[in-house]
């Protein structure tokens, strides 16, 4: 499921979901920098150029007033509360200690501090829909696999029958302001003869482009 080489980015069948998560992540910040920039350069599929223009408050906060602009920022509360709501109570995870892999989930669940992980991804979730559980591993840092959130913004999933088949991760490993070049590294997971499959491409393109594969050992 890469992308293909020389494309826009992000794809055009996930550009609108691009912007309600970018739209979503600005109001939960609680930034009104990050606000007035959204909606001032970003006009969305969901609002018309009149509705951006004459009622979003955002869109018509002009440069000279912003010095003068208050936020609350409810959104990013809200979420909180949210995840502290769904997570009162610690839960409740029931495994075998006494087996062969009871101790080393035991010890998966305390290395990660799942509690934490878990009400991380619930807040995230209350605020822009959704959140990836990722497992690495990386016995440098840990002899136990990592467990991650990721947040929609930063994934491309494939749902089959309801359910996650494949997904391609993606993050940007370097960039160039003066030039405008962006380096994105994709990781492909997915189900090949029922075990998972994880292959890696490094793309070199631009803010708003994929760009071409480059070798993944190219970065200086």
């Amino acid at each position: 499921m890469f992308i293909k080489e020389g494309s826009s980015f992000p794809p055009e069948e996930w550009r609108f979901w691009f912007n309600k998560w970018n739209e979503y992540f600005a109001w939960y910040s609680g930034d009104p920098n990050q606000l007035l920039k959204y909606y001032s350069t970003t006009v969305d599929e969901i609002y018309s150029q009149f509705e951006l223009e004459k009622r979003l408050f955002w869109s018509r906060t002009e440069v000279e007033e912003r010095n003068g602009v208050v936020h609350l920022p409810a959104a990013g509360d809200i979420a909180s509360m949210s995840s502290d709501l769904l997570f009162a109570e610690s839960p409740i995870i029931r495994y075998n200690e006494e087996s062969a892999g009871g101790k080393r989930f035991h010890d998966i669940i305390q290395e990660n501090n799942i509690e934490s992980l878990l009400l991380e991804g619930a807040e995230i979730s209350a605020a822009i829909s959704g959140c990836f559980l990722k497992i690495d591993a990386d016995p440098d840092i840990l002899k136990l696999p990592i467990i991650s959130i990721i947040n929609p913004l930063q994934a491309f999933p494939l749902f089959w029958r309801g359910r996650l088949w494949e997904i391609l991760f993606f993050r940007v490993v370097k960039e160039n302001a003066n030039t405008d070049e962006v380096w994105r590294l994709f990781e492909n997971r997915k189900i090949v003869n029922g075990s998972l499959s994880i292959e890696y491409e490094l793309y070199k393109g631009k803010s708003d482009r994929v760009g071409r594969i480059v070798d993944l050992e190219s970065i200086d």
